[in-house]
C-alpha cells in the first residue's frame, strides 16, 4: 500500500483521491474547511484541514510516497491566483521539504498556458505562450514546481467536465442565450483525469509534461450543435466566421499519454456527454 497526499481536494483533487482510495491506497486530502473534510471522509479520503496561504498550518503534514498538487482559488483574478498558485504552493513546498521526500509529485496545470495558437496543433514540445495574466501565473507555478527539490511531473488539463460540472448544467442554470465565439475546444472527462493521474504516478519519468485532453479537439459550433440535437435543449449560437479567419484557440494532442498505454474511457466528447444525458434528464 502506498501513501498519497492530494494538495487541494476540489472537483479534480477529490476525483483523483477517490480513484486512489478505491484501489485500497492510503490517501490524505488537504482542504480548508471542516465541512469539506466530512465529505472526504465519506469518500474514503483522510482529510487534513489547512490553508496553503498560512504557513503555520502546514507544519505537520502527513508523509506520502506520492503527492498530487491541484489547489484552486475561490476567485478567478490575478491576486487570488498568485496567492494560491505561487505563494501557497511555495509555502507547501518549503514545509514539505522539511518533512518528507515523496517519490514523485504531479502538478495539475492547464493547457491555457499555450495561449491562443490560431487553431494550430500543440503538444508537450510546444513553447507555452500564455496570453492572459491568469495563464501567466499558472506557467510560473509550473516553473516553481520543477525547480523544487522533488521529482515532478506537469499534467496540463484541457476543459474539464463530468457530473456536476458540464456545459448542459451551466447553460441551464444561467439560461444563456447569447451568441458565443467560435473556437477550438480540448476536453477531458473527470473520470479520465483520475485514471490518467493514477497511471502517471507509476509510469512516467520525472520532469515530464503531459497534456490531459481527449482524442478529438472540437469546434465549439460542432460541440453545441451536437448537444442541442442529443439533449433536446437549445444552446447559444456560435458567431459565424469568414473562411479567411483563423479559429481561436489550439488543438491539443495527447500522444504522450497514449505512449504510456493509457486508454481513455471517454475518447471524445460524444461518449462523455452521452453518458451524462440520462442522469441530467432524471433531474428535471
Amino acid at each position: 500500500m502506498y501513501r498519497f497526499l492530494i494538495v487541494g481536494c476540489g472537483y479534480v483533487g477529490s476525483a483523483i483521491g477517490r480513484s486512489l482510495s478505491e484501489k485500497r491506497q492510503k490517501v490524505w486530502g488537504m482542504v480548508r474547511s471542516q465541512d469539506h473534510a466530512a465529505t472526504l471522509n465519506q469518500a474514503g479520503i483522510m482529510p487534513y484541514v489547512c490553508d496553503l496561504t498560512r504557513p503555520e498550518t502546514l507544519q505537520q503534514l502527513p508523509a506520502a510516497d506520492f503527492v498530487v498538487i491541484c489547489p484552486a482559488p475561490d476567485k478567478r483574478d490575478v491576486k487570488s491566483y498568485q496567492a494560491v498558485y505561487l505563494k501557497g504552493i511555495q509555502n507547501f513546498l518549503n514545509a514539505y521539504a522539511k518533512q518528507a521526500s515523496p517519490q514523485l509529485t504531479i502538478y495539475v496545470s492547464s493547457t491555457g498556458v499555450y495561449g491562443n495558437q490560431g487553431g494550430e496543433w500543440v503538444d508537450e514540445a510546444t513553447e507555452p505562450m500564455p496570453d492572459t495574466d491568469l495563464a501567466k501565473v499558472l506557467l510560473e507555478a509550473e516553473k516553481q514546481i520543477l525547480a523544487s527539490p522533488f521529482s515532478s511531473v506537469i499534467f496540463r488539463l484541457g476543459g474539464i467536465y463530468g457530473p456536476g460540472r458540464n456545459q448542459m448544467e451551466t447553460f441551464r442554470k444561467k439560461k444563456m442565450k447569447i451568441e458565443t465565439e467560435e473556437r477550438w475546444l480540448n476536453l477531458i472527462h473527470i473520470d479520465d483525469i483520475a485514471q490518467t493521474a493514477r497511471a502517471l504516478l507509476n509510469r512516467t519519468q520525472p520532469n515530464s509534461v503531459y497534456l490531459g485532453v481527449d482524442d478529438e479537439p472540437v469546434r465549439r459550433s460542432v460541440f453545441l450543435d451536437w448537444l442541442s440535437k442529443h439533449s433536446g435543449n437549445s444552446f447559444p449560437a456560435v458567431k459565424r466566421i469568414s473562411q479567411t479567419d483563423k479559429i481561436i484557440g489550439k488543438r491539443c494532442r495527447n500522444q504522450a499519454l497514449k505512449a504510456l498505454g493509457i486508454q481513455l474511457k471517454y475518447p471524445t466528447f460524444r461518449e462523455g456527454y452521452g453518458a451524462l444525458l440520462v442522469p441530467l434528464d432524471n433531474r428535471k
